[in-house]
Order: structure tokens, then C-alpha cells, then sequence
């Protein structure tokens, strides 16, 4: 099974060209969407987050309405990109600093991209928040991918994560396409 136009997803898409939405995001969202209804339908704006190759983040309304999100690099093409287009700038592991003000170049990139990282993430959660008009922390914060358990002890909001939520995903498009 191919996820794309015709395919049941559980998630209507509202945005201006679904046919260019990721099968990954389709697929969290629906695993979202099926696991948070009470009475078939979602009792708040839900926000999943998933940080692999580059970091998304995109709302679900209290309808259960893909309404859009955002893209940025993710961590480790955040990484790279600093190393490889720099002169002097070390490859660095993923791993969180200890500390925001780092004293050598290892830890100032790190705090840069992962602490950098959290705080895009709160702020794009309570930009979200604000636009779909919840209460702040009111939306539910949902999490995936390879590199969010480096990054969400950092973030001021505290996400459900699961890493195997778009295997959940395909699980549930599947069992509404049979």
C-alpha cells in the first residue's frame, strides 16, 4: 500500500496541496488522531513533533485536521552542515551539553543546535497554541523520531513520546483500508 491521494487516513488534510504531504506525517497523524478520539472525535488540538533528518512540527485542531506545521533542519543535518561548511568546526555527537555557555567548540555547537533546538520547539508550541486559540498548554504535545529523546529533556514542554508512532500510523491507514 502506497499512502497518497484516495488512501483513508483517518486525517482530513487542510492544507493548500496535500498531495505534497509526507506518508511520515500523514502516519503520525493518524496514529494520533486514532488513539486521542473519546466518542470519535478529538477532545483538543494535538501538536506532534518528529525530529529525524530535518525536525517538523505540525498541528492537529480539535476536529482531528491536519492544518499545517512547520520544517526546519534536524539536529544531525544541523550538525553536519556546521562541520562540513566551516574551516574549524568539529563533528560532534548529538548529545545534550551540560551547560548553555559552552567553553569549547564540541559543547558550543551542541548547545547551539540541540538547546537551540528545545527552544525553536517551545516557542513554535506556543506560536501554535496561540494560532489554533488553545489555552496555553492546553494542545496535547506528541513526540517521534531518532533524535527527539536527545533534545526534549531540554524543552520547557513536556511531550508523550513514542518512537514508534508512525509504525502506529500505517498500522491503523491500513486497518481503514481493509
Amino acid at each position: 500500500m502506497i499512502i497518497g491521494p484516495g488512501v483513508k487516513t483517518g486525517v482530513p488534510i487542510k492544507i493548500d496541496n496535500p498531495s505534497e504531504l509526507g506518508a511520515d506525517l500523514v502516519a503520525n497523524a493518524s496514529a494520533v488522531v486514532s488513539e486521542n478520539k473519546t466518542n470519535g472525535a478529538l477532545s483538543q488540538a494535538s501538536i506532534i513533533l518528529d525530529m529525524g533528518a530535518a525536525t517538523t512540527m505540525f498541528a492537529i485542531n480539535s476536529f482531528g485536521e491536519y492544518i499545517g506545521g512547520c520544517i526546519f533542519a534536524g539536529v544531525r543535518m544541523s550538525l553536519d552542515s556546521l562541520h562540513g561548511k566551516t574551516a574549524q568546526l568539529p563533528s560532534v555527537s548529538a548529545s545534550l551539553p551540560e551547560k548553555a555557555i559552552g567553553k569549547n567548540s564540541q559543547d558550543s555547537l551542541r548547545s547551539g543546535v540541540l538547546l537551540g533546538t528545545a527552544m525553536m520547539i517551545d516557542g513554535f508550541v506556543s506560536k501554535f497554541e496561540k494560532e489554533m486559540k488553545c489555552r496555553l498548554g492546553e494542545a496535547r504535545l506528541f513526540a517521534t523520531g531518532e533524535y527527539a529523546e536527545n533534545v526534549l529533556s531540554a524543552c520547557s514542554h513536556k511531550f508523550k513520546y513514542d518512537p514508534l508512532l508512525t509504525l502506529k500510523g500505517l498500522y491503523y491507514i491500513y486497518l481503514r483500508n481493509n
